[in-house]
């Protein structure tokens, strides 16, 4: 955030950072006056170093990795570089990398550990800039951060008390990248401009998991369950057929909703082309939780519309012709949801929900330990001549029979303050009128996928998902910039 004031609706998208907005940060012991000074040393230093060993990285790597190894560690170099220099860049890589997984698709790449590596230099990097450009460091205190922060601390009281510690411990460690990835959103998205063009960014990737998994699908690459053919995902952030199909159900209301911003332009169309695309790979994936949380987000969509008789009958029609023109397979599978009689999948479902309460009732306190719900279920909860390593299947048993009553509360606290905040922020926006649509609709588009989440939630254990965290974290972003905008217009002295 700058400290530099500039009128509200400049063209660069800026907004002034009033000392009451500035409050909602905690800073550090005082530096000295010319810390500003000493943070840009730091920085042109690193940035030299980095120059210094991507040189001799790259003539290491030509001599004795392969040639595309080696280009992955001067490209991974050159861009922590760049990250340095500018961070809310880095944001943009590591949202890349976070959701392409490209060490997955190319495995010499692990070695690199670019997540890590871009995550951790973006990180240094806007702490350097906060110190240059502040002389302090600024943590977000608000209310929601506060609670993830906490939060994130019941994940690591956990690990002591799991059934498996390393399983454990390395579900703390994708919560802890969860948590630097809401950070980076919360702190380095500080002008309209840049959430547009994060927005823009993740939406790309988004249509990219759903294209590269219906071609796949297409080309024969199903996974074979519950007697359909099921699309996945090429890698681990959608290799679920669950999990693919609520990353699309979850993505399909921001699509709905930002295509109707004006004017009709090349942001749009990405946006209006892109819903059908979603809406299909959701189809094929063959998921019942997914389709029940996509109803759901689209009937707050229509309950909170201005023309709800016209658009309600509009969305009869299309469901019902999509519905005619799905296969078979995939009719049958999704007529199972009316059905009073509970097939071998919902009875699976029931039985893990049953061991679920077991685990709670047994260990109710800090629970089996993040990510050790299969764990605990095949070393306790199952017969040895027949081990059952099944996972939760709800997100809401998921956290009280991994973290018990002290992470669970804690995450419905969290919960309950994601949906609190994106209210209080789409107040704050609809009274800057037009010139805020882009970010009414996207919250509204934020809420819709909360919802979506929450009913899916229901039948996936979606703890670790990092779509709660990512649309919690532009709530809190939408919100600072109204408020930074309407404190800077306010009259001196009040």
């Amino acid at each position: 955030m700058s400290s530099t004031r500039s009128e509200p609706g400049a063209s660069d998208g800026r907004v002034a950072v009033d000392p009451a907005v500035a409050g909602r940060f905690r800073h550090g012991p005082p530096v000295p006056r010319d810390a500003a000074r000493d943070a840009a040393l730091g920085r042109r230093i690193l940035l030299f170093a980095a120059v210094i060993l991507s040189s001799a990285a790259a003539g290491a790597a030509l001599v004795r990795f392969p040639p595309h190894l080696a280009i992955g560690v001067v490209g991974a170099l050159v861009a922590g570089a760049a990250v340095l220099v500018r961070p809310f860049w880095g944001l943009l890589l590591y949202t890349a990398i976070f959701l392409v997984r490209p060490a997955e698709l190319y495995p010499p790449l692990a070695a690199l550990h670019l997540e890590r590596l871009v995550g951790g230099l973006t990180l240094a990097a806007m702490l350097l800039a906060q110190y240059q450009r502040e002389g302090r460091i600024l943590i977000d205190r608000s209310r929601q951060t506060t609670l993830l922060l906490v939060f994130l601390l019941a994940v690591l009281l956990s690990v002591p008390f799991a059934y498996w510690r390393a399983g454990a411990l390395n579900g703390f460690f994708e919560m802890v990248k969860l948590a630097i990835f809401y950070v980076l959103i919360v702190h380095l998205i500080d002008t309209r401009r840049k959430l547009r063009a994060f927005i823009w960014v993740f939406g790309l990737l988004t249509v990219y998991i759903s294209a590269t998994a219906f071609v796949d699908f297409q080309r024969g690459g199903a996974f074979f369950a519950q007697g359909i053919e099921r699309a996945v995902g090429e890698t681990s952030v959608a290799n679920n057929p669950n999990q693919l199909g609520t990353t699309m159900a979850v993505a399909v209301p921001f699509f709905l909703l930002l295509a109707l911003y004006r004017p009709f332009g090349g942001w749009r169309l990405f946006f209006v082309l892109g819903a059908p695309l979603l809406l299909a790979t959701m189809a094929v994936t063959g998921s019942r939780a997914s389709l029940l949380g996509f109803l759901g987000g689209t009937l707050y969509l229509w309950w909170t519309s201005r023309r709800r008789i016209l658009l309600g009958a509009l969305g009869l029609l299309l469901l019902v012709a999509g519905f005619a023109a799905l296969p078979e397979q995939y009719r049958a599978r999704y007529s199972t949801i009316a059905q009073e009689q509970l097939d071998g999948s919902s009875q699976a479902r029931l039985a893990t929900w049953m061991t679920g309460v077991k685990m709670v009732i047994d260990r109710p306190v800090f629970g089996v330990g993040v990510r050790c719900f299969g764990t605990a279920r095949a070393a306790d909860y199952s017969s040895p001549e027949r081990r059952n390593w099944l996972e939760s299947h709800s997100l809401y048993l998921q956290v009280l029979a991994e973290l018990g009553l002290v992470g669970g509360i804690l995450f419905y606290l969290l919960l309950f303050e994601f949906l609190r905040l994106n209210r209080r922020a789409a107040r704050l926006v609809a009274g800057g009128g037009e010139r805020w649509r882009f970010e009414a609709l996207l919250l509204k588009a934020l809420f819709a996928g909360f919802v979506v989440l929450m009913i899916a939630g229901i039948f996936g254990h979606s703890l670790l998902r990092h779509t709660w965290y990512v649309y919690a974290a532009l709530g809190a972003c939408v919100q600072r910039l109204r408020q930074g905008e309407i404190d800077a217009a306010a009259p001196a002295g009040k």
